[in-house]
């Protein structure tokens, strides 16, 4: 059971991951009609299907095609938004120098601790003292 479970899980991230979701699980009927909607009308093999709706060929292909525009939309793993991340690194070299000619020591006399003894009794009368050797 618990490794049907991870591997269920495994699946899962992986398939989060490559931002498949369940709408596009749904929707594979819709990729397979459409894919033998190319075959019938356009003569299109699978690689050429997938070339037209995910590849270089997507653009001339829709602007070819604008009556199936409601199609095309309707066809799986067909994103509008955007999950491209991006880091900017910036390296500052500076050529300020300051020249140190002589080194300063200041004491400092205040200080910012005060410490009072305790003035309870437990702590007067012994009971709350260290153990001692007898």
């Amino acid at each position: 059971m618990v490794k049907w479970f991870s591997m269920l899980f495994a699946l899962l991230l992986l398939l989060q991951s490559s931002n498949i979701g369940i709408g596009d699980v749904l929707r594979l009927d819709d990729l397979i009609s459409h894919a033998q909607f190319h075959d019938e009308h356009h003569g299109d093999s699978l690689v050429d299907f997938f070339s037209k709706h995910y590849g270089e060929l997507k653009e001339a292909h829709n602007a070819a095609h604008k009556h199936e525009q409601s199609e095309h939309e309707q066809l799986p793993f067909n994103h509008g938004h955007c999950t491209h991340h991006s880091t900017v690194l910036a390296f500052i070299f500076s050529s300020f120098k300051e020249d140190v000619k002589q080194v300063q020591l200041v004491e400092l006399t205040e200080t910012n601790f005060f410490y009072s003894a305790p003035s309870s009794t437990a702590h007067t009368m012994g009971l709350l003292q260290p153990p001692r050797y007898s």
